[in-house]
């Protein structure tokens, strides 16, 4: 379904309002040490930032999928391999935040040093998504 232009620019602009503040959340719950939703989190914003790339790209809207590789497909963005990587490890983090025997596996393998270092790297890609947001 092809969305008209105005309002177009109004989902673009919330899927983009909505990447900024999960990952606002993913920070703030870095600081309470609450890790693995820290990280789910930092999925949210990855996933929202790049549906909104998705809808500029093809003017409908953004598919209902938390595949991050497929969303970065549709939108038309080129990735390095070292960012499809990180793509590929983030999604991770979407199935550890939802399902409970996911999320106790995922929590003895966490550490503040490891979610700290994710939270860079993913704020990098989404500021450089954001720039391609920008650019196109």
């Amino acid at each position: 379904m092809v969305i008209d232009v105005e309002k177009r620019d109004e989902i673009i602009e919330y899927w983009r309002e909505g990447a900024g503040e999960a990952l606002e959340n993913a920070e703030y719950l870095m600081e309470k040490k609450s890790f693995s939703y820290a990280l789910f989190f930092a999925h949210l914003a990855t996933e929202k930032i790049l549906k909104s790339l998705v809808i500029k790209k093809t003017n409908d809207h953004a598919p209902r999928t938390h595949d991050l590789l497929y969303l970065v497909g549709l939108s038309g963005v080129d990735l390095s391999k070292s960012q499809e990587n990180l793509l590929l490890e983030i999604g991770k983090f979407n199935i550890e935040g939802r399902y409970p025997e996911e999320k106790q596996e995922a929590s003895k393998k966490i550490n503040q040093a490891m979610v700290e270092n994710y939270l860079i790297k993913i704020k990098e890609l989404y500021l450089w998504l954001s720039s391609e947001q920008k650019e196109k």
